[in-house]
């Protein structure tokens, strides 16, 4: 007589199942926990506590692990066909679910009269039936397979319909003791080398795989990642050729089980092939627990797959039996990370454009970019690990200033540069329009729970401060110390907060940095501007000297670089003056579409004066506005603000005092190609700014345009008698009159304007260009080099 079924339940809950199974059958019980087996703690708790509840008939009774009806009414039918299938009227089940997506398949191990008759994969989707036909196939050519080290299933039935697909397998056949270890032992290696040569190995060209088209395959950062290793495999396997060998494709601890009789029972086989490249068992069976199990960064479970290639070790003995040299298994690792990452990628839901992807393919992604990292290098070149919280391509100020940098970097090192998430689309597509495959990067943010409160520019600094701890803790995880020569930090250009360099195992370079002086006295808005001024410059003296992290900071600096003397003479950096060197911050890059622009502009009926930046105080915007108002009314003036800020609402009232609204225009900020058409449009640059850069000053100079500003800080550094006219530190009426004067004199006197212009030019190229700063970043790596005992 056949027992009375109850209703199945599930595990963790009965809308999320895991695991399926009759809490009135003690078979169906053990079937379910012998199926669930995990490796992670939270994964044996779950067991445990599961264990517990169903042998105490305790799950019985709470609604909340009965599975819902549409699964009740699937697991029905799964028990009819499969005793069809069987032969068999009466069998009790238990059901593995597998990780949801179109390759889900489920597991069910089917007992009769007490005892495991047969383990079945049911499929759903059409790529899951796929790998179960592959599976059939494999099967079925494996029984001619003969093991010493481990038994294989045997296949015993198999049906495919549109509707559904399944394929039943034979178990073990002896009782199982345990899941196999973590470690590859002597035995599972011996079982990877007997299948290997069981199957027809043959070469290929590593283009047939790396040429292979999946889902996210041209996004900037794959494709990147694709021409790093390609370069790197052509140069180390003799005519760019790898060995493909017969592999299990998934060969992993929990598709392994250990039995009574002292041998292996391998089992899920779907992902087999005699294509995939040699050692791919070997290297998955060691990087799969790492991703998935252990938590281990990338460069670890890397680690772990190169300790297969040492002498002695699986794949350094297999190697020899292909008749592949030692040192070429690095380049089969890389090999079969590509090959699993075609793989995952098949499991990308969401849109490859724009750069994000799930775990186990971010994952993956940065094991190459690891890997390569580590075995491409360019041996002439030191390995620089840079920090640029700002930096993109297609922004100036200190976004720029990073991108600029670490432009320079790339020229004379191999970097791999930490900065923000927001910068990694922008940069990725930089590097590879220009085929820059010598930065990696690393994106990271705060974690939204600890950063949810950054708005904007508000709070920026307290932000960036919790971002070098952030940054520290990825670096300390995911990329070793050792693989690096030197740190660089780049950006921000900041001299009172510390960088994580701090407490990071490297010798490193610290700047440039700096910071905006004082505004003086009397030449802002109004007093309440100038005690925020005063307030933000004694707290950034009050940081520099709180802080230990500062302290520590400029201590373990290799060396300092300041944008400036007075950065340099700040207390405390005044302390460490002997490896302190004073270097602007900021240059420009080439500009080549100029062709007598100062002689074209003067044609234009109306003179056209342009200013950029923020609108806050540091900028000066009211001495423009005010400076501008003076000019005189007898010729034809405009005055063009662009950016924005707190201070634009006070800016446009005092252009209603000055009674200049059809002359002055307010332009929300703009991408910066755009702001240098308006740079080639303008006539005088103005800039009355105190601030210690002023990168749009070196901008302007460097299309032609003659340059205003006060003989202060950044912009008075940059400028000199050739390239504009800097008015002196005095009076709000005084810098007002000097100001309008020098717009008066370049609007009358086309001789002057014609000279500046020119001259503005030709200063640039002498002294701020960013194509030529490699020069000298390399110049301060020697000398670190020679400090420190730097290899390279």
């Amino acid at each position: 007589m056949t027992a009375e079924k109850c209703s199945y339940v599930a595990l963790p809950a009965g809308k999320s199942p895991r695991i399926c199974f009759d809490p009135c059958s003690h078979e169906s019980i053990k079937s379910a926990f012998e199926l669930y087996r995990p490796h992670s703690l939270k994964g044996k708790l779950l067991r445990l506590a599961g264990i517990v509840l169903s042998y105490t008939r305790l799950i019985a009774r709470f609604s909340f692990f009965r599975v819902t009806p549409d699964v009740s009414g699937k697991l029905a039918e799964y028990d009819r066909q499969l005793g069809e299938s069987l032969e068999l009227g009466d069998i009790t089940t238990a059901y593995l679910l597998g990780t949801p997506g179109k390759h889900q398949k489920w597991i069910a191990r089917i007992s009769a009269n007490n005892s495991v008759t047969a383990y079945a994969k049911i499929a759903f989707a059409n790529g899951a039936a796929k790998q179960l036909v592959n599976e059939a196939k494999v099967l079925a050519r494996l029984e001619a397979f003969s093991s010493k080290h481990a038994h294989v299933p045997r296949l015993i039935a198999s049906v495919f319909s549109d509707d559904l697909s399944f394929i039943v397998v034979s178990g073990p056949g002896y009782d199982v003791s345990k899941t196999s270890k973590i470690k590859l032992d002597k035995s599972l290696a011996g079982f990877t080398r007997e299948l290997a040569l069981h199957g027809k190995t043959a070469e290929r060209h590593v283009d047939e795989i790396l040429d292979r088209d999946f889902s996210i395959k041209g996004t900037p950062r794959i494709e990147l990642a694709r021409l790093r290793i390609r370069d790197w495999l052509v140069k180390t396997l003799p005519e760019g050729k790898y060995q493909i060998a017969l592999s299990h494709g998934d060969f992993a601890p929990w598709n392994v089980l250990t039995q009574t009789n002292n041998k292996y029972f391998v089992f899920d086989w779907e992902y087999s092939s005699e294509t995939l490249p040699a050692f791919f068992d070997i290297f998955h069976y060691a990087f799969m627990p790492a991703m998935l199990v252990d938590n281990k960064a990338p460069v670890l479970a890397i680690g772990r797959c190169l300790a297969m290639c040492q002498q002695g070790a699986p794949a350094e003995s297999l190697s020899s039996d292909l008749t592949i040299k030692s040192e070429h298994l690095p380049a089969y690792l890389g090999l079969y990370l590509w090959s699993l990452l075609i793989r995952l990628a098949d499991t990308q839901e969401k849109a490859a454009g724009d750069g994000i992807y799930n775990s186990t393919v971010e994952y993956v992604i940065r094991a190459i970019e690891a890997l390569s990292f580590r075995f491409n290098r360019r041996k002439d070149k030191p390995a620089v690990l840079v920090s640029a919280y700002a930096c993109d391509p297609e922004h100036g100020s200190e976004p720029g200033v990073g991108w600029q940098m670490v432009q320079a970097i790339s020229r004379i090192a191999d970097e791999w540069v930490i900065t923000r998430k927001n910068n990694r689309n922008n940069i990725e597509r930089e590097l590879l329009a220009t085929r820059n495959l010598h930065v990696y990067l690393s994106a990271i943010d705060l974690p939204p729970w600890l950063g949810w409160w950054k708005k904007g520019q508000r709070g920026v600094r307290t932000y960036y401060y919790l971002w070098q701890l952030v940054a520290l803790y990825h670096c300390r995880k995911e990329l070793s110390h050792k693989h690096f020569d030197i740190g660089h930090h780049v950006t921000f250009v900041n001299d009172w907060l510390f960088t994580f360099f701090s407490l990071y195992k490297l010798p490193y370079i610290w700047g440039p940095i700096g910071s905006h002086p004082k505004i003086p006295y009397g030449l802002t808005m109004n007093l309440s501007a100038y005690l925020k001024d005063r307030a933000r410059y004694l707290f950034q003296g009050l940081m520099r000297t709180i802080d230990p992290l500062f302290w520590l900071s400029a201590t373990r600096a290799s060396k300092i670089v300041v944008i400036s003397n007075e950065a340099r003479n700040r207390w405390p950096l005044l302390l460490f003056k002997k490896k302190t060197e004073v270097h602007t911050g900021i240059g420009v890059e080439e500009f080549t579409d100029i062709t007598e622009h100062g002689q074209a502009r003067k044609n234009g009926s109306t003179t056209r004066i342009l200013s950029v930046g923020r609108l806050v105080p540091i900028k000066g915007f009211n001495l423009a506005i005010e400076s501008f108002s003076r000019v005189g009314s007898d010729i034809d003036l405009e005055l063009v603000i662009i950016g924005k800020g707190p201070d634009k609402e006070k800016l446009e009232q005092l252009v209603k005092k000055t009674g200049n609204e059809a002359k002055v225009r307010f332009i929300e900020w703009l991408p910066r190609d755009q702001v240098m058409q308006w740079f080639a449009t303008a006539d005088i640059f103005l800039f009355p700014s105190f601030e210690a850069g002023g990168m749009v000053v070196l901008e302007a100079m460097n299309q032609s345009v003659p340059v205003v500003c006060l003989d202060y800080a950044g912009p008075g550094t940059m400028v000199d008698e050739t390239s504009g006219i800097k008015i002196p530190i005095g009076s709000k009426r005084d810098v007002v009159t000097g100001l309008s004067s020098a717009i008066r004199t370049l609007v009358d006197d086309k001789e002057k304007y014609d000279a500046l212009s020119q001259g503005a030019r030709q200063r640039v190229r002498e002294q701020f260009m960013w194509g030529e700063r490699y020069n000298i970043v390399n110049e301060w790596y020697s000398e670190v080099a020679g400090a420190t005992g730097m290899s390279n």
